[in-house]
């Protein structure tokens, strides 16, 4: 499986395409972040989160650092009354299916912490700024046709987020 950050980048892009020009014929995105950060993405994600809470919240704040500590806040109140689970499905049912495949190969969350380790502590190094890049400008840069599939209630990418794609020749399903 390809890391579609990976896709995203021009350098990796013309890699393949100038290494295999005959075998790359598109791509195909989906539920796929190209900015991981973006404040409409987690602006959506806290007020869904709060709408599961029965609150009605607007989120004024644009600021990345404000949006990710209330990002941080709403699913704790989210994993307190056992909904946290809703920001990937509606379904208990599909995250006990991914339970059961993820168990197939155990892990634990010391690359997840590695990542966000400099946002929750400023004192520690960035080991993996790539998963900070806004990868969004280089889709204007990359012109095989492009198929984007995006859910209408997708609130773990933000149901909106793929339109800051620019991809030329794109289409969205």
């Amino acid at each position: 499986m390809i890391d579609h950050t990976k896709i995203a980048t021009t350098k990796f892009y013309k890699r393949v395409l100038e290494k295999y020009p005959k075998h790359l014929i598109g791509l195909i995105l989906a539920n796929s972040m190209l900015y991981a950060f973006n404040s409409a993405s987690l602006v959506e994600q806290c007020e869904y989160g709060y709408k599961l809470l029965n609150k009605d919240t607007t989120i004024a704040s644009r600021n990345c650092d404000t949006l990710l500590a209330a990002n941080a806040e709403v699913r704790n109140k989210l994993r307190k009354v056992h909904l946290a689970y809703k920001l990937l499905t509606d379904s208990m049912q599909t995250i006990i299916a991914l339970g059961k495949i993820d168990s197939l190969n155990p892990r634990t969350i010391d690359f997840g912490l590695k990542i966000l380790g400099p946002i929750i502590d400023k004192n520690k190094k960035m080991i993996y700024p790539e998963y900070f890049r806004n990868y969004t400008p280089l889709t204007v840069e990359i012109n095989v046709p492009v198929l984007i599939i995006n859910g209408t209630e997708d609130h773990a990418i933000g149901s909106n987020h793929y339109k800051l794609f620019n991809f030329p020749n794109q289409k969205t399903v």
